[in-house]
């Protein structure tokens, strides 16, 4: 599921454009008959605002998907910073992994899941030089750090179907509604990751 999403979600909001229909509405369309997909979809947008629209000077992209049993909608909200970077402001979630065993837990793994896939979207690169890989430790390969977490809104839905799982479903989504946040602001489609300020540039 998980590499799959990026191309997947990053297309769908290509051909929203191509249509000349927001993202969101596009992707109702295309759910009819998904009922617990057009549910995420809904709760999401509504607690981040989409309706209301982002801040100035940002952008809000949306990508969704499903996995292990559980549906997932995410919302990122970006702004580029003076040195061309992405900073992430604002990110909700709405989760449908059916019946719900620990909710505090299912909440942490989200949580946790957004700063991985910041990670993956922004950062994380393997780089060689003369055969020789550079990045040797943390110092040389970058994390997202706690000054750089955003704020993470989080809706679960109740429900009685059977236990799903929380493990990869964020992370994967994540990384398409950053791209189409980015996207969005800066009307600029980068379709290889890290989405770095250098890779904006030259899309």
């Amino acid at each position: 599921h998980n590499m799959n999403v990026f191309a997947n979600e990053s297309f769908v909001d290509e051909m929203a454009l191509a249509a000349g229909k927001d993202p969101v509405e596009y992707r109702m369309s295309l759910l009819e008959g998904k009922p617990r997909f057009q549910n995420v979809l809904k709760l999401a947008t509504q607690k981040a605002g989409y309706k209301k629209g982002a801040a100035k000077g940002n952008a809000m992209g949306v990508a969704i998907m499903e996995g292990y049993d559980t549906y997932v909608a995410v919302v990122a909200e970006v702004s580029v910073g003076a040195d061309g970077e992405v900073k992430v402001v604002k990110t909700t979630v709405a989760a449908d992994m059916g019946m719900i065993v620990n909710p505090e837990i299912v909440e942490q793994q989200i949580q946790s899941s957004i700063i991985m896939g910041m990670g993956q979207t922004l950062k994380h690169a393997i780089t060689v030089k003369n055969g020789v890989v550079e990045q040797t430790n943390f110092n040389s390969y970058a994390m997202v750090r706690t000054n750089e977490s955003p704020l993470v809104n989080i809706v679960l839905v109740k429900s009685g179907e059977k236990p799903g799982g929380i493990g990869e479903p964020v992370t994967a989504a994540i990384i398409p509604a950053l791209a189409n946040a980015v996207a969005k602001l800066t009307g600029k489609r980068v379709r290889t990751l890290p989405i770095t300020g250098k890779a904006i540039q030259q899309a």
